[in-house]
This record gives C-alpha cells, structure tokens and sequence, in this order.
C-alpha cells in the first residue's frame, strides 16, 4: 500500500500575501505601548545608533490603531512600507481583478526599481538619522 502525500505549495506571492495579511494583523493588534522598550535591533544593540528600520515595528501598530503622528515620529517610511504590505495582502485578489495591471505597470524591472530606490532612500534616511544622533 502506497502513502500518499499531500503537499501543499505555495507561490511565493501567494506566502508574501500571507506574511503581509499577518504583518498588518499584528498591527492592528498590539499598541505601540505594548510592544517591548528594550532595542530588539542587534545594530542597535551594538553601535547604540538606530538602524535605517528601526521604529518601523512601533510605527506599523501605530498605523494600525490610526495614530499617524506617533506612525510618523517612530518612521515616516511605515506609511508607504504599509501601504505595500497592504497592496502585498491584497495582491490575490487584484491580480484577479485587473491583471492588465500587473502585465503592463507592475513589471519585474519597475517593481526591482522601487525595491532598489526604496532602499536606497532608507539607507540615507539611516545614515541622516544617526548622524543627528550623534
């Protein structure tokens, strides 16, 4: 008698989708309050300096409870990295509904764009951060 395996595979937009629904979740949530006062960031922990995401945890639930202020004081980068993970949850569902969309606008090398400017652009948020820090 042979076993029979199922297995579930996942797509990986389709596992993003999901980190990202959770993500927001979780937001949703705890308070910023909640969450602990120690520095979970290990550059943090080691320089004494904030890295270029430090605070996005805080602002995110901040988002989530509708305190943009205190969203915007923690990082003001969570506001577009939210509106991604949102985009990111509801990916299934807009790909279904205007795929032309995601053929023609949200192409590979436009979405690697973003992703590389993105970046950049918190790395010199980080580096201007730190050095008024210091």
């Amino acid at each position: 008698m042979k076993l029979i395996k199922a297995s579930l595979q996942w797509h990986p937009s389709t596992l993003l989708s999901v980190v990202a629904a959770a993500s927001i979740a979780v937001s949703m949530a705890l308070q910023p309050s909640a969450l602990p006062q120690v520095p979970l960031c290990a550059f943090q922990n080691t320089t004494g300096l904030p890295c270029p995401g430090c605070g996005l945890t805080r602002a995110f639930c901040a988002i989530g409870h509708g305190d943009f202020a205190a969203a915007w004081a923690f990082h003001p980068f969570s506001f577009l990295l939210y509106a991604l993970a949102l985009g990111m949850a509801l990916h299934p569902l807009l790909r279904r509904a205007a795929p032309w969309f995601f053929e023609r606008v949200l192409t590979p090398t436009r979405i690697s764009g973003f992703a590389l400017g993105l970046a950049a652009a918190m790395v010199v948020f980080g580096v201007w951060r730190m050095a008024t820090l210091v």
